[in-house]
C-alpha cells in the first residue's frame, strides 16, 4: 500500500520535532512539495520557541526561513494561524517586519508579505485589543512599510497612469 507524500510528512514532522532534528526538518521542507499547513504551523511554533533558548539559533532561523518559503493554501493556513498563541504570532510578526526592513532579507518579499498578511488577519483583533504600546508600535511599523512600498510602486512603475 502506497502512502502519499502529504500523509508521510504528517507522520514524520512530529517525530522530527520531538527529537529536535533540525537538519532533517530542513531537508524534509526542501524535498517534499506537499507539506500540510498543520505541519507548517507546528514547525513555526517549534522555531519560535527554540530561537531564544538555544546557544546556536542560526539553524533554527534557517529552518524558519525554509518554512516561510513553503507553498501553502491561505484558506487552510488561516484557521491554523488563529490558534497559534498570541505571543508566538507577535514574535513571528516582529521577525517578518525585520526581514521586510532588511536590505537583503533572507526570505522572498512575496513570502514575507503573504505570511504577515495572514498573521495580521488571524490576530488583528487581539493586536488592537491588547492595548500594548509595543504591539501598536509594531502595527505602525508594518503600516509604514506597506505605505512606503505602495509609494515606491506608484513612483517607479505607475508614472504614466
Amino acid at each position: 500500500m502506497a502512502i502519499s507524500h502529504c500523509r508521510m510528512v504528517e507522520k514524520l514532522i512530529p517525530q522530527l520535532l520531538e527529537t529536535k532534528a533540525v537538519p532533517e526538518l530542513i531537508w524534509c521542507i526542501q524535498y517534499f512539495t506537499d507539506i500540510p499547513e498543520r505541519s507548517l504551523v507546528q514547525i513555526l511554533i517549534f522555531c519560535l520557541e527554540s530561537i531564544g533558548t538555544v546557544d546556536k539559533p542560526a539553524q533554527y532561523r534557517k529552518l524558519l526561513n525554509a518554512t516561510l518559503h513553503v507553498p501553502f493554501s491561505d484558506v487552510c493556513l488561516l484557521p491554523r494561524l488563529r490558534i497559534v498563541p498570541f505571543h508566538h504570532a507577535l514574535s513571528l510578526l516582529h521577525y517578518l517586519t525585520a526581514q521586510l526592513e532588511a536590505h537583503e532579507p533572507e526570505v522572498e518579499l512575496h513570502n514575507l508579505v503573504e505570511w504577515a498578511s495572514l498573521l495580521l488577519d488571524a490576530h488583528y483583533q487581539r493586536c488592537l485589543l491588547s492595548g500594548d504600546p509595543q504591539v501598536l508600535q509594531l502595527l505602525h511599523r508594518i503600516h509604514k512599510l506597506v505605505t512606503d512600498q505602495v509609494k515606491f510602486i506608484r513612483n517607479n512603475f505607475l508614472k504614466d497612469e
